[in-house]
């Protein structure tokens, strides 16, 4: 059973080709920012794509990367913000992944005039790189799949989707999602982070994020239907961070549930 993709070529790139997107990518890229699947509908965000003299204006900074083009995450300041902005951008990254464009997350930055009634997130650099993506499985430095799991084996389903999940990048390589197995409902959770301040907890909710969007991906390029909710009395050891129902055909409180 293959994964997708955009799973195995995506990779953190630093280094940019001379050359720069066109308009016609850009403009597409803005196209897909709109058809962008939340976890949370209820929660505003905004999604900037700006050029690298607009980012230094933002920053204050006159060089924050090689790369030719940004897109800044904002949102509401409630319930799942970070988590539904790493679910957000990941869809995108995966996108531009497939159109041979290279990316990177920059969470160390902080910029200035940030919309009211928003706070700002996270910021994504990206632009044509300047060698290739990556190749195969093998180029990955992950943790083992059965380190990240919990509970129930996992069918060979349920394995290859948290195997799309495992390929997920964090800051610093940290991984900190896991996965509860229980037949074909997974409970994501989170451990702590090894330095207990506010940003690094952000950081990881944020990977949590990019981690469920991997989840949703693998599952529809694998014809799977299901959905993300918030469930009662689970207990995981970590903070309990949401549930996929693979295969679920049980739409109830659709308000609630993410479905795909």
């Amino acid at each position: 059973m293959a994964l997708y993709e955009p799973i195995i070529k995506r990779c953190s790139v630093r280094s940019y080709s001379d050359k720069i997107p066109s308009n016609v990518v850009i403009d597409a890229i803005r196209e897909k920012i709109g058809r962008l699947k939340p976890l949370d509908n209820t929660i505003r965000i905004k999604l900037a794509v700006v050029n690298a003299a607009e980012m230094a204006e933002l920053t204050g900074t006159k060089k924050i990367s090689q790369a030719p083009y940004y897109i800044v995450a904002y949102s509401e300041n409630k319930g799942m913000a970070y988590q539904n902005i790493g679910f957000l951008l990941e869809q995108l990254v995966l996108n531009m992944s497939a159109m041979g464009l290279g990316v990177c997350y920059l969470g160390g930055l902080s910029v200035k005039n940030t919309p009211p009634g928003f706070i700002y997130i996270i910021t994504l650099a990206f632009g044509i790189p300047k060698g290739s993506l990556r190749q195969g499985i093998s180029e990955f430095k992950r943790r083992p799949l059965e380190s990240l799991c919990r509970g129930e084996q996992p069918d060979e389903t349920v394995s290859q989707i948290i195997m799309a999940a495992r390929l997920a990048p964090s800051a610093m390589n940290l991984q900190p999602c896991r996965y509860q197995i229980e037949g074909h409902k997974i409970h994501i959770f989170r451990g702590s982070p090894p330095l207990a301040i506010k940003k690094f907890v952000k950081l990881q909710q944020i990977d949590c994020g990019i981690a469920m969007a991997h989840i949703m991906e693998q599952a529809k390029f694998m014809g799977i239907h299901g959905k993300f909710c918030k469930m009662d009395n689970i207990k995981t050891g970590g903070t309990y961070e949401m549930s996929v129902i693979l295969d679920s055909e049980n739409n109830e409180d659709k308000s609630e549930n993410v479905e795909f």
